[in-house]
C-alpha cells in the first residue's frame, strides 16, 4: 500500500504501480524500507495539498526561498523533508523531487509565531548536479542585504541518501538521547570521527527551549565539517539570529558554508553587514581563502579595505583584537598564490603609477600579512611564514618570526631572519631577540652571528644578561680570543654583583689560553685562583687546565695535572676522558689500560668516550681484531652509557686510512644488522675510504644519491673530502668547481679554504680541461690563491683567527706555491706575518712541525744545507721528546698486554712516521752532495731512535744509494724493506699458469698505503740498470764479481726481480 501511495505522487510515475517483471527497476530490488522509516520526523503536509501543487504546473521562480532574519517574523520550512513518505524514494527519484521542491515553497508560508518541528536528517540531491537558471536573489524592503536564496547544495547523492546514524563513533548510539547526550556529543574530543548526524538527529529531537539553549553550540560544532550537509544546515541555523545576536564564530560559520555552496553573493552580504553593524571580521579568513582559491585578487582587496575600514588597531578599541587566520594557514600552495596576488598588486601600483594615482596595492597587501603576522605565523608552515615575513619588511613581523624559530628549533631560518631583521633594523635591536639568538648562535658555533650580536648589544641600550655573558664569554675562550674574554669577564664582573663567584669565569679563563695554546698561562690563572679563592678549584676547573695541556701536546704536562686532581679532588668520566684520549691517540696502550683500572678503583664508571680511547689505542698498534672484539663486547654492555656509534666511527676511520674497504664494508654491514645508528661521521669515513682507494667519483656519486633519497644531510666536511680526492688524482679543476656548488650553502672553514690554496697553487692545472678558468696562464691562479690568503687574514671571523693550527694549514700551503715559484723572499715575509699574528709560535721550539718541513725545503732550494741540517735536528728532538712514552700507572703483572707494549722511555705508536717528510728533504740533501755514507748513518740514527721511513722513503734511499755507487747496500735495503710487498711484473704473471696478470683490486688497495713499503717501478729500473753495470764490470774487476756473488746470495728476491 505504501508502495503505491507513493508512486501515485511522483510525476509521470503511475507505470510503477503495477509491478512488471521487465520494468529497468524492479520493486522488490529497488524498494527497501529503511531503519529510519520508524524516526522519520517530517512536517505535516497532506497528500492533497501535495497532489494539487502538482497539479498546477506553476513554474517557480527560483530554486530556494528568501532566507529571512529573525526579525522579519518569517520562517522558511525546511526543505530537507518535504513528503512524509519521502524515505521511500529510491536514489534515482531525487531529480523528480528537485523539480518541484520550489513549487512547495511558494506554498503557504509560516508565521512568525510557527515553530519549525523536528527536521529530518535526510536530504536529497542530485548527482548531475542539477542547477536552476532562475537563481536571481529576491530582496525584501526587510533586510535588502542578507535575503537572498540558498542554493542547493552540489554534492554526490551517495553523501546524504542514507538517514542513518554514524557507526564510526565511539558512542553507543542507543543510549545517547535528549540534552545529555547531545552535550556528550559536543563535548567529545573524537576529531577523527565527529558524530555530525548524531549531533543534528539529536537536536533535532529536542522542544524549542532547549533548540535555543543547544543552538550556538550545535552551529559551531555543524560548521567544522567540510560535507554540504552540515553546510545546508547551518544556513539554516544562523538564519534563525538576529544581527544583535550575531558573533564572530557564527559569522564565520555562515560565510563559510555560503562560499562552500559557492553563493558569493550572500556571503559578501553577510560579511559587510557583520562588519558595518558589528565590526565582526573573523570572517575575513574563509573570505581570503576563497579569493585564494579562484584567484580573485579584485575581490581580495575590497574586502581588506573594508576590514581595514570598519576594524582598528589603535589599542584603546575593543574591536582591535586580531584573530587566527586558520584556514589561510592550512591553505595549500599558499607561496605560489600569494607570488601571484603580489605580481597583481606590483602591476596594479605600476598602472597606478603611469595614471598618476596612488600605489596603494602593495601597501595593502602588507598591512595584510602584518595583521595575519601578529598572531598566525605559528600555524603556517616554516616555508610560508619564511616567504610572508619576507614580504611584509616589517619589524614585529620578524620579532614574532624568530622567536617562532628559536621556540621550534628552525635553526637556519631563525639566523638567516636575524640578518634580514638586523638590516631592516639598523643598531635598534630589541632585548628579547638579542637574548633568543644568543643561544642559537652559540650552539651553531657562528662567529660572525655571535660577533654581530655583541656589536649590537653594546651598541644599543639593552643590557646583557647574566646567561648571555655567560654564552658570549665561553663562546670567545673556545675560539682562544684572550682579549674579548679578558674585556668581556671585566664587564661582567661590574654589571653583576655575583658574579665573582661564578665557576664559570675561572673555567673560561682557563679554556682561552687553553685554546691559544699558552698552557703557562692558565695555570698561572688557576694558580692565583687557589691563592687569593678560599674555594678551592672544582674538578670542571681541573679538566680545563688538562684541557690546555692536551692541545698543546704537552703529554708530561697534562699528567702532571692529572696526578695533582686525584691529589686534591675527585676525577670523573670527562677528566678520565681527556687523559685517555691523550693516550690513546699516541697509541700508548699501556697507561690507556693503567688508566681504565684506575677509573674503576676510583668508583668512576666507564662510558663509551673512554671505551673509545681504548680502541684508538688498540688501532695505532694495528691490532684491529681486538679493537674489533672492544667494539662488540661494548655494545652488548648495558651498563656502559652513550652512543655506540663513536668505537665503530674510530674502527672505521682507521681501516679507512689503510684503504681497506672490505672492512669498511664487513662493518657497516655489522652496524646495520645490529642496529647501531649512522652518524655523519660515519659516512665521513665511508667517503675517505673511497677518496683514499682513488674512487672520489664512486664517493660523488654517494653523495648525489644521499641528496636526493636523504639518506643523511651532507656537511662542509664530506665536501672538503671530495675536493681533497680531486686534488689527489690531479682535478684540480674539479675541486675547484666542487667549491662553486657549496659556497653559498656553507660558511667558509679553513680546510676547505686551505683545499682552495692548493688548487690554486696546484702546478698540474691544466688550462684546457679547467672550466673555471680564472685567466690565460697559470700565474691568475697564483694570484687568485694569494687573494684568497689575504682576505681570509684580514677577516674578524676568519676560522683561522686565534688557531695557530688552523692558520699553519693555509699558510703551508702559500709557502709551497712560492717555492714552486722559487720566489725564497716572500717565503720569509709570510713567515714573518705568521710571527707577527701568533708571537708565541714564533720560535722554532715551538712553531708548528709544518712551517719547519717547509723551511727546510726552502732552505734547499736556496741551497743552505747547513740550515736545513740545524732545522732537521730540531724537528728529530722535538719529535722524539714529545712520542716519548711514559711509565705505566701500575706495575703490575697481571696485564696481559704489557707484553705487546714496547718498554717505557721508548717512541709512540702514533709517532713512528712523524719524520717521513723532514726524511725525504734530508735525503735529497745527502744525494746532492753526494754523501752516501751520511745518508746511511742518519737512517740508522732514526731507525735507532723508534721511527720508521714510509714506502717513498724507502724507494728514495735504494734509488740515492744506487746512484752513487753504494750498489750492495742498495739491494740489500730492497731485499729487506720492499721485496716482501712485490708480487712480480705483469707480464712474468700472464705467463706463468693458475696466475691472473693483474692482482686482486683488494690487495692493490692495501698495498697502496703508504706505511706498506713496497717497490716501484722507477726504483725497480734503477736497480736493472746497476746490475746491468756490474755484470758489465766483471768482466774487468773481481771485486765487482764479488759484489754481485754476494748481492745474489743476500737478495735473491730483487736479483730474480731484475
Amino acid at each position: 500500500m505504501l508502495e503505491r501511495t507513493a508512486a501515485s505522487i511522483e510525476p509521470c510515475g503511475f507505470r510503477r504501480v503495477l509491478p512488471c517483471s521487465s520494468s529497468k527497476y524492479s520493486l522488490n530490488g529497488q524498494r527497501r524500507l529503511h531503519t529510519s522509516f520508524w524516526q522519520n520526523a517530517a512536517p505535516d503536509i497532506e497528500l492533497l495539498d501535495a497532489c494539487s501543487a502538482l497539479m498546477r504546473m506553476s513554474t517557480p521562480a527560483s530554486l530556494g526561498a528568501v532566507i529571512p532574519t529573525k526579525s522579519d517574523n518569517k520562517f522558511e520550512p525546511s526543505l530537507a523533508s518535504t513528503f512524509v513518505l519521502d524515505f521511500l524514494y529510491p536514489n534515482w527519484a531525487a531529480p523528480s523531487l528537485r523539480r518541484f521542491r520550489a513549487t512547495l515553497s511558494t506554498l503557504q508560508p509560516f508565521s512568525g509565531e510557527q515553530k519549525a518541528r523536528a527536521l529530518t536528517t535526510r536530504l536529497y540531491t542530485s548527482s548531475s548536479g542539477h542547477k536552476s537558471a532562475d537563481s536571481a536573489p529576491s530582496k525584501t524592503p526587510d533586510s535588502p542585504s542578507l535575503q537572498t536564496e540558498v542554493p542547493a547544495p552540489q554534492t554526490d547523492i551517495s553523501d546524504a541518501s542514507e538517514p542513518q546514524l554514524d557507526r564510526s563513533s565511539k558512542f553507543d548510539h542507543r543510549v545517547l538521547s535528549g540534552p545529555d547526550g547531545l552535550r556528550q556529543l559536543l563535548t567529545s574530543q573524537d576529531v577523527d570521527t565527529r558524530p555530525y548526524e548524531n549531533v543534528w538527529t539529536l537536536y533535532s529531537g529536542l522542544d524549542d527551549a532547549q533548540k535555543e539553549e543547544f543552538r550556538t553550540d550545535v552551529t559551531l560544532y555543524l560548521s567544522r565539517s567540510t560535507r554540504p550537509v552540515e553546510a545546508w544546515r547551518v544556513c539554516e541555523l544562523f538564519s534563525l539570529y538576529s544581527i544583535e545576536e550575531w558573533t564572530d564564530d557564527l559569522v564565520e560559520a555562515a560565510v563559510r558554508a555560503r562560499l562552500m555552496f559557492q553563493d558569493l553573493t550572500t556571503a559578501q552580504a553577510i560579511f559587510t553587514t557583520a562588519l558595518e553593524k558589528r565590526q565582526l571580521g573573523k570572517a575575513l579568513d574563509p573570505f581570503v581563502v576563497y579569493c585564494f582559491r579562484t584567484e580573485n585578487w579584485q575581490l581580495f582587496f575590497d574586502a581588506w579595505a573594508l576590514f581595514e575600514e570598519h576594524m582598528p588597531r589603535f589599542a584603546g578599541s575593543p574591536y582591535s583584537r586580531t584573530f587566527i587566520f586558520r584556514a589561510l594557514a592550512a591553505f595549500p600552495d599558499f607561496e605560489t598564490n600569494f607570488k601571484k596576488l603580489w605580481d597583481y598588486a606590483v602591476k596594479g601600483d605600476r598602472q597606478a603609477r603611469q595614471q598618476d594615482k596612488e600605489e596603494r596595492l602593495k601597501h595593502m597587501v602588507r598591512s595584510f600579512l602584518k595583521r595575519v603576522a601578529a598572531r598566525s605565523l605559528p600555524f603556517f608552515s616554516p616555508k610560508d611564514a619564511t616567504v610572508m615575513v619576507q614580504y611584509t619588511k616589517d619589524k614585529m613581523a620578524y620579532e614574532a618570526f624568530i622567536h617562532l624559530c628559536v621556540e621550534r628549533g628552525w635553526v637556519k631560518l631563525a639566523m638567516e631572519a636575524y640578518k634580514n631583521y638586523r638590516e631592516l633594523s639598523g643598531r635598534w635591536i630589541r632585548g628579547s631577540v638579542l637574548q633568543a639568538m644568543v643561544h642559537v648562535f652559540y650552539q651553531q658555533k657562528d662567529t660572525v652571528g655571535m660577533q654581530q650580536l655583541l656589536e649590537d648589544w653594546t651598541s644599543g641600550t639593552w643590557r646583557i644578561g647574566l646567561k648571555a655573558y655567560q654564552k658570549f664569554i665561553a663562546f670567545y675562550a673556545r675560539l682562544g680570543d684572550v682579549a674579548t674574554v679578558q674585556r668581556l669577564v671585566k664587564d661582567y664582573l661590574k654589571q653583576h654583583k655575583f658574579a665573582k663567584m661564578d665557576p664559570s669565569v675561572l673555567s673560561a679563563l682557563i679554556q682561552v689560553h687553553c685554546a691559544a695554546g699558552d698552557c703557562d698561562a692558565a695555570r698561572r690563572v688557576l694558580e692565583e685562583y687557589v691563592a687569593t679563592s678560599a674555594v678551592p678549584p672544582n674538578t670542571v676547573h681541573w679538566n680545563n687546565l688538562i684541557q690546555a695541556y692536551v692541545k698543546a701536546r704537552d703529554f708530561e704536562g697534562a699528567m702532571s695535572a692529572f696526578k695533582r686532581l686525584c691529589e686534591e679532588n675527585q676525577p670523573d668520566q670527562h677528566s678520565f676522558g681527556i687523559v685517555m684520549g691523550m693516550a690513546g691517540s699516541r697509541g700508548d696502550l699501556r697507561l690507556t689500560l693503567d688508566l681504565l683500572r684506575l677509573s674503576g678503583e676510583l668508583g668512576v664508571r666507564p662510558n663509551t668516550a673512554m671505551m673509545d680511547t681504548l680502541v684508538e689505542a688498540y688501532c695505532q698498534n694495528d691490532r684491529f681484531e681486538e679493537a674489533a672484539l672492544l667494539c662488540a663486547r661494548t655494545a652488548k654492555d648495558a651498563d656502559i652509557e652513550g652512543s655506540r656509534t663513536g668505537l665503530w666511527n674510530t674502527l672505521l676511520h682507521h681501516h679507512a686510512k689503510r684503504r681497506d674497504l672490505s672492512s669498511v664494508n664487513r662493518i657497516l654491514e655489522y652496524m646495520t644488522k645490529h642496529g647501531v645508528p649512522y652518524d655523519e661521521h660515519t659516512y665521513g669515513s665511508l667517503l675517505q675510504a673511497l677518496v683514499n682507494c682513488k674512487q672520489v667519483h664512486h664517493a660523488v656519486h654517494f653523495l648525489r644519491v644521499a641528496l636526493r633519497d636523504g639518506v643523511f644531510q651532507p656537511t662542509d666536511s664530506h665536501y672538503v673530502l671530495i675536493m681533497s680526492g680531486f686534488l689527489r688524482t690531479g682535478e684540480s679543476y674539479l675541486a675547484l668547481k666542487t667549491n662553486e656548488l657549496i659556497k653559498n650553502k656553507f660558511p667558509d672553514t679553513t680546510n676547505r679554504m686551505t683545499a682552495i690554496i692548493r688548487a690554486l697553487g696546484n702546478a698540474k692545472i691544466t688550462l684546457h680541461s679547467a672550466p673555471l678558468r680564472l685567466g690565460n696562464d697559470k700565474l691568475q691562479y697564483v694570484n687568485r690563491a694569494l687573494w684568497l690568503f689575504r682576505n681570509s687574514f684580514g677577516q674578524e671571523s676568519s676560522p683561522r683567527k686565534g688557531n695557530h693550527r688552523a692558520a699553519a694549514e693555509q699558510y703551508s700551503q702559500i709557502i709551497l706555491m712560492l717555492i714552486q715559484m722559487r720566489d725564497f723572499a716572500s717565503v720569509q715575509e709570510i713567515l714573518s706575518l705568521y710571527s707577527l699574528q701568533f708571537p708565541a709560535r714564533a720560535s722554532e721550539e715551538t712553531m708548528p712541525i709544518k712551517l719547519m718541513l717547509d723551511m727546510m725545503l726552502a732552505d734547499f732550494y736556496e741551497k743552505k744545507y747547513d740550515r736545513v741540517k740545524e732545522v732537521f735536528n730540531i724537528i728529530l728532538t722535538r719529535m722524539e721528546r714529545a712520542g716519548k712514552q711514559s711509565s705505566a700507572l701500575s706495575s703490575s703483572a697481571e696485564d696481559q698486554d704489557s707484553s705487546a707494549q714496547p718498554p717505557a722511555g721508548q717512541l709512540a705508536p702514533a709517532f713512528r712516521y712523524e719524520l717521513c717528510d723532514a726524511l725525504k728533504t734530508m735525503q735529497r740533501l745527502f744525494q746532492e752532495t753526494d754523501d752516501a755514507q751520511g745518508l746511511i748513518d742518519m737512517v740508522e740514527d732514526v731507525q735507532r731512535r723508534g721511527f720508521k721511513l714510509d714506502s717513498k722513503n724507502w724507494n728514495i734511499y735504494v734509488q740515492a744509494l744506487a746512484r752513487m755507487n753504494r750498489w750492495q747496500e742498495a739491494f740489500m735495503a730492497c731485499e729487506k724493506e720492499l721485496m716482501p710487498a712485490w708480487f712480480g711484473w705483469p707480464h712474468v704473471r700472464a705467463w706463468t699458469p693458475d696466475t691472473k696478470r693483474y692482482l686482486p683490486l683488494e690487495l692493490r688497495r692495501l698495498t697502496s698505503y703508504p706505511r706498506v713499503a713496497r717497490p716501484i717501478t722507477y726504483t725497480m729500473l734503477v736497480l736493472i740498470r746497476v746490475w746491468m753495470d756490474l755484470d758489465k764490470l766483471t768482466l774487468w774487476s773481481s771485486e765487482a764479481e764479488r759484489m754481485m756473488q754476494r748481492i745474489k746470495d743476500t737478495c735473491p728476491r730483487a736479483v730474480l726481480a731484475v
